[in-house]
């Protein structure tokens, strides 16, 4: 086995041992001391905002349970699945705190909050050139799909969803014939993270803000 393919292999293996340590941890837990949920956390932010990178970190704690958007029990083709489904995992969970990621669902933050009381949100912000090159090599459509967006905020499911008129009003102002991609994308950051305003959040004292930059560069 080349040296690459060994050091993927090992891990995988690190983080399976992990997860069976963290799983048992827990069990034990509830069995004896009853732990369930009594929290709620949303991770958001812009995508190829580094909102991976905290949701593998939360996984680590076994005071979470934590809910990928790649999990098919909580998402579908990365939307989140009904709220009774949702309720359905939380009162399976072992853990304090329940935290699932809800990047395609942003413009309900308000509504989530509420629905699934007492709930945090954890967004994070990354500059946007790393954001938009991150995008490029990852989501080749997104540039097409935010020229629609110009003509029709509902063209492409959720990345229009709760977008302002003041704010649709901005990317039409900002978007012209011929805008090379990088700059397209730049403008769906824009967009995404004025949901921020948009949905009437920005400074509710359950929302915290967190610097991908930041979090990289000081971890503690």
């Amino acid at each position: 086995m080349n040296q690459p393919l060994l050091q993927r292999a090992r891990r995988r293996f690190r983080r399976a041992m992990a997860r069976k340590t963290k799983e048992s941890v827990q069990t034990w837990r509830a069995l004896t001391q009853g732990v369930r949920p009594g929290l709620h956390a949303f991770v958001v932010g812009a995508q190829r905002s580094g909102t991976n990178m905290v949701m593998n970190i939360l996984d680590r704690s076994y005071d979470t349970t934590v809910y990928h958007e790649r999990d098919p029990r909580a998402f579908d083709e990365y939307l989140m699945r009904s709220p009774e489904t949702i309720d359905n995992l939380i009162v399976r969970a072992r853990a304090p705190v329940f935290v699932i990621k809800a990047l395609c669902e942003m413009d309900r933050l308000p509504w989530l909050m509420e629905r699934f009381a007492p709930a945090r949100v954890i967004w994070v912000v990354r500059h946007y050139d790393d954001a938009v090159n991150s995008s490029l090599r990852s989501f080749s459509k997104v540039p097409d799909q935010v020229s629609a967006l110009v003509d029709d905020p509902d063209s492409h499911v959720w990345m229009g969803k709760g977008m302002s008129r003041e704010t649709h009003a901005r990317l039409r102002e900002l978007h012209y014939p011929g805008m090379n991609d990088a700059s397209r994308v730049a403008l769906f950051w824009y967009t995404r993270n004025r949901l921020l305003c948009d949905t009437g959040i920005a400074g509710d004292p359950r929302v915290m803000l967190v610097s991908y930059e930041r979090l990289v560069t000081n971890p503690h």
